[in-house]
């Protein structure tokens, strides 16, 4: 957990979702490449980029793919991905996203279609998503503050 500009990965698996703004995402691209040259020992690294390369060139995408150490890469299309906000009753779908996996020990079996699948059965929605009733959704100090439970106080 924290700034990936300052952590020291020297072994093991991580995983980061900065936001979303173009430099930050070059930065932290950059910072995982040289992670993996000077990693001695195995370092794995999962990181989303935006699917923006459709629309422009976008050099965060471009340096990943031509750093030499990705081991896996998956597009994920427009509307593929629902988010549910349970506090709301609310779903939206989400734009298509990259999914990177990075390792300084590339050449090592990575077993490329069990990765895929993780992706699709966990994160790839394939049927809708059932949410709750929305009073189910309320958290303890909602009921605590609501206008009817303030107007039964009195």
């Amino acid at each position: 957990m924290g700034s990936f500009h300052t952590a020291k990965l020297l072994e093991g698996s991580f995983v980061a979702n900065p936001p979303y703004d173009e430099s930050m995402l070059q930065i932290m691209v950059e910072r995982f490449i040289d992670i993996c040259k000077n990693a001695e020992k195995k370092v794995t690294i999962l990181f989303g980029l935006p699917g923006w390369g459709k629309y422009a060139p976008f050099p965060p995408l471009e340096t990943a793919d031509k750093s030499g150490f990705v081991v896996y890469h998956q597009l994920i299309e427009d509307r593929q991905v629902e988010w549910v906000n349970y506090f709301d009753n609310h779903t939206a779908t989400i734009p298509s996203h990259h999914w990177y996996i990075m390792s300084n020990k590339p050449q090592e079996e990575f077993d490329r279609e069990k990765i895929r699948d993780a992706v699709f059965k966990h994160w790839v929605r394939r049927e809708p998503v059932n949410v709750k009733p929305s009073n189910d959704n309320k958290r303890p100090s909602d009921e605590n503050n609501s206008t009817e439970s303030k107007k039964q106080k009195l």
